[in-house]
């Protein structure tokens, strides 16, 4: 019998089926993280296989779990709805931070109005958190400035994608 263990989270990505542009709305099905979960079988039963945490979730435990959430889904559509496009026009000066070039800083930081924002209102909102995959090794690897280019060079990024998708950084470290 596969190993089950107490599930705190399950990853899924959203299908988009179709949507609606002028109205904002659309219909979605939610499907378990293909990078993540494989399904496996074990004497007759279906189970959702856990590639990062090693462990079986059955696809009944899912269900039902679906079944019972009461969340509310919110959508608010990206700035700009190509971000593949938006971070290709970002090529040059990326090459420019990467050779050394100083670039100017032009963050527009709306996250004290947001804040504020929140004394007068209660809003539904979401914390993410985004971590460097390697970077202590890397951080072993490069030299200081290089580290810290590399370093500067993700935090932009990062945050012209929340950006775009209508968040704000609160907090870099």
């Amino acid at each position: 019998m596969p190993t089950k263990k107490d599930v705190r989270r399950f990853d899924f990505k959203i299908e988009v089926i179709n949507r609606n542009l002028k109205t904002g709305y659309f219909e979605f099905r939610l499907i378990p993280d293909p990078e993540r979960y494989e399904i496996r079988e074990h004497e007759g039963k279906k189970y959702y296989y856990d590639k990062f945490d090693d462990f079986y979730v059955t696809l009944e435990t899912i269900t039902k779990a679906m079944k019972k959430s009461r969340l509310p889904l919110y959508y608010l559509p990206p700035k700009n709805e190509n971000i593949v496009s938006l971070l290709l026009k970002r090529t040059d000066e990326i090459k420019s931070l990467l050779k050394g070039d100083e670039l100017p800083y032009r963050s527009h930081d709306e996250s004290e109005k947001f804040l504020s924002s929140l004394k007068k209102r209660s809003i539904k909102h979401v914390i993410l958190c985004i971590d460097l995959k390697g970077s202590t090794r890397m951080s072993q690897k490069l030299n200081e400035q290089d580290y810290a280019k590399l370093l500067t060079l993700f935090s932009r990024e990062m945050t012209i994608i929340v950006n775009n998708f209508n968040g704000f950084v609160l907090k870099t470290m």
